[in-house]
C-alpha cells in the first residue's frame, strides 16, 4: 500500500497541471506583476533584463541587437501585463478558459514560485500547450517596437524558444524567483 501511495504521489506530481490550477496561478501570478508595476521596486525588471542580455549574449549571433530587441520587447510584455485584466491576460496564454473563476488574495513569492512550477510542468510534460504559450508570448514581445525590429524579434524568439523550454523542465522555481527579487 505504501509502495501504490507514493507511485501515487510521484505520478500526481509528473504531469502538467490541470487548467483551472494553471489558471489559478496565472492570474496569481499577473496580480504580482501589476503589485510589483504600481511599487518602488524596479529591481525586478532589472533582473529580467540582465537575464535576457546575458542570453543574447550567450546565444545570438547579433547580441546587441538581440538585447535592443529583446529588452524593448520585455518592457512591452511587463507593461502588457501590469495593465491586463488577468483573466482575459491569461485566457490569451490558454493558461484559463473564459469561464475560470476570479482570485483575490496572494502572496507573491509563493505565487511566482507555483506559477513557475507549472511553467516547469508544462515545459516538460505538454510541449503544445508550451508552444502556444510561447507564442503568446512572442506575440507579447514582439509587439509595438520598431517595425524592422519586429521580424528579427519574431526570429530571436523562435530560436530561444527551445532553449527556454529546455530550461525550465529542472528548473528550481525558487531560485528562479529569487533570481528576479520576487523571493
Amino acid at each position: 500500500m505504501k509502495v501504490f501511495l507514493a507511485c501515487l504521489i510521484a505520478f500526481s506530481a509528473a504531469q502538467a497541471p490541470t487548467k483551472e490550477q494553471a489558471c489559478q496561478d496565472c492570474k496569481a501570478f499577473n496580480n504580482l506583476i501589476k503589485d510589483e508595476a504600481e511599487g518602488p521596486n524596479n529591481n525586478i525588471v532589472k533582473a529580467f533584463l540582465n537575464q535576457i542580455n546575458i542570453a543574447c549574449n550567450n546565444t545570438s549571433s547579433q547580441p546587441p541587437l538581440c538585447q535592443i530587441s529583446l529588452d524593448q520587447g520585455f518592457m512591452n510584455f511587463w507593461n502588457g501585463a501590469a495593465q491586463a485584466d488577468p483573466e482575459a491576460w491569461c485566457e490569451s496564454y490558454t493558461l484559463c478558459d473564459s469561464n475560470s473563476p476570479s482570485l483575490f488574495a496572494f502572496d507573491h513569492c509563493g505565487t511566482c514560485t507555483t506559477f513557475t512550477d507549472d511553467l516547469s510542468k508544462i515545459a516538460k510534460y505538454d510541449s503544445d500547450w508550451w508552444n502556444a504559450i510561447w507564442s503568446q508570448f512572442t506575440d507579447d514581445f514582439c509587439t509595438n517596437i520598431p517595425y524592422f525590429e519586429v521580424k528579427y524579434c519574431r526570429k530571436e524568439m523562435a530560436a530561444f524558444n527551445p532553449m527556454a523550454q529546455s530550461h525550465l523542465v529542472d528548473i528550481d522555481a525558487t531560485l528562479a524567483c529569487a533570481a528576479v527579487t520576487i523571493c
